[in-house]
């Protein structure tokens, strides 16, 4: 029946979570004390600022930070319209909040999280580069999920990266996250193969040596449709 319907199942991402239930203080115990604990101490000592702001201006200043994170990734980025609309039927309602981080009034990070149900989900991030020595991820992830905490949710689901992406998944499993292999089952319809979702595999090499050479304007006009392109 599976091949007659042309299902196909892809198991290449990994889901990272953090049970919340045991509270801050026994979170805070828990992290790595010579990386993570040290990184946010580091932040702080420099003076970041942990902001919640859920203003559509908010939604436009993480564009620009999103745009530029991605150019330097080497992704294209999505269009601005799809993050206006994320603002107008998520966020603005309550499902979705925005975090930014400063140093005094510079925005260096900003981050868009999701709820569902009893789970917090970080789900688009735009941490700077010019400013990683400052550790604003570290700052970031460990206020959101202090925000969630306080808010009552149950966990904290770092979503899906790729099997490929070692780098990433070991900095997520450093804030005690439980790692599990995720399923998807496609329906092929006139299509003899899965589409690439994973930015970082090697069908994407080119582009991700190409676009950080591209300003930031022709980066985030051509981003949408290149990103459809791939697909």
């Amino acid at each position: 029946m599976t091949d007659a319907l042309r299902f196909q199942r892809s198991s290449d991402w990994i889901t990272t979570r953090i049970n919340l239930q045991p509270g801050r203080d026994a979170l805070w115990k828990a992290l790595d004390r010579d990386a993570i604990r040290w990184a946010i101490g580091k932040a702080e000592r420099q003076g970041l600022r942990f902001v919640r702001d859920n203003s559509e201006s908010a939604v436009h200043l993480f564009y620009l930070l999103f745009a530029r994170t991605r150019r330097a990734m080497g992704i294209p980025v999505f269009p601005r319209k799809f993050f206006v609309a994320m603002w107008r039927h998520i966020i603005r309602s309550g499902g979705g909040q925005l975090f930014l981080v400063y140093q005094n009034d510079e925005p260096i990070h900003a981050m868009i999280c999701f709820a569902s149900k009893d789970t917090f989900i970080p789900a688009y991030a735009a941490p700077q580069n010019r400013w990683r020595k400052l550790y604003p991820s570290e700052y970031m992830f460990w206020n959101s999920i202090v925000w969630a905490i306080e808010h009552g949710f149950r966990s904290y689901d770092f979503g899906a990266d790729s099997f490929r992406q070692e780098g990433l998944l070991f900095f997520k499993r450093k804030w005690g996250g439980v790692q599990q292999r995720m399923a998807y089952d496609f329906f092929l319809h006139r299509a003899a193969a899965l589409p690439q979702f994973d930015s970082s595999a090697p069908v994407y090499e080119t582009v991700r040596k190409l676009w950080p050479l591209l300003p930031d304007t022709l980066s985030r006009a051509f981003g949408s449709w290149v990103t459809r392109q791939l697909s």
